[in-house]
């Protein structure tokens, strides 16, 4: 089964959508064909994924009860996201599965590598949905005291998720550190905190933190990638690439090629 990577966390003001975004950009960056889809109702990642909405397409509403989406020219694709998402459970048919078949069968016919879904802070039925379709889940977090409580309800939804689904993510949970600031006691303790603590809940920590850095609210105020700097990565782009480099390796054993292969 190709990689279907699902961000989450009960916490938000994360940077979990700041997060989808670069890894989806990162990855067609490196040559891959990338699925997006956005599970939040507020559309945050259909905003700064407009590129590669294909005209026509189906919104996740529309997708979740069957509706195909369709890919850009260059076979890139998102499915957007608007308030009606909400509503999605009460339509006839629709189950916790159906995500994970919509996203499954788009992957086949459109021959995506990965797919990267975006969520939003809450226990609703498009979460966990997500996590039902996930074959790995990355909990985008903060240093600090608000950033471990979040973690913790994260792993305890998906304890529930996995008991009540039959799902499970083994070895395939991974968290990573974003808004840091890096000459702060506070983040450092809580960091080196949670890269000791959180493998003992089965929940890996990526080496490569995120800086709390200006570079990416301008990125999205201007409608573009953070990669597209027009110049040598910096700052929090740079981290963001070298972060996807450690996700590709991390997810590569379920088979995604990439430019080179």
């Amino acid at each position: 089964m190709k990689p279907i990577i699902c961000m989450t966390n009960q916490k938000g003001g994360v940077g979990k959508t700041t997060t989808a975004a670069a890894i989806a950009d990162g990855m067609r960056r490196r040559g891959a064909k990338v699925l997006a889809v956005d599970c939040d109702p507020q559309g945050s990642l259909t905003a700064i994924q407009g590129p590669y909405i294909a005209d026509g397409t189906a919104s996740t509403f529309d997708f979740i009860k069957g509706r195909p989406c369709l890919s850009t020219a260059d076979g890139q694709a998102t499915v957007p996201a608007y308030e009606e998402l909400s509503y999605v459970q009460r339509e006839a048919g629709v189950t916790a599965t159906s995500l994970a078949t919509a996203i499954q069968r788009a992957m086949d016919d459109l021959d995506f590598d990965v797919c990267v879904i975006d969520t939003h802070p809450d226990k609703d039925f498009c979460v966990v949905s997500a996590l039902v379709a996930a074959t790995h889940v990355i909990i985008p977090t903060t240093a600090d005291r608000f950033g471990i409580e979040g973690v913790r309800q994260t792993i305890g939804l998906l304890s529930d998720v996995s008991e009540s689904a039959g799902v499970s993510w083994d070895e395939r949970i991974a968290a990573v550190i974003t808004l840091y600031k890096p000459f702060t006691n506070l983040h450092a303790q809580v960091a080196e905190q949670m890269v000791s603590e959180l493998p003992k809940s089965g929940v890996r920590v990526f080496g490569q933190k995120i800086s709390n850095n200006i570079q990416i609210a301008e990125a999205q105020a201007e409608g573009r990638s953070i990669y597209d700097t027009g110049r040598i990565l910096h700052g929090a782009a740079a981290q963001y690439d070298w972060l996807v480099d450690d996700i590709i390796d991390w997810v590569r054993p379920e088979g995604m090629r990439t430019a080179g292969d």
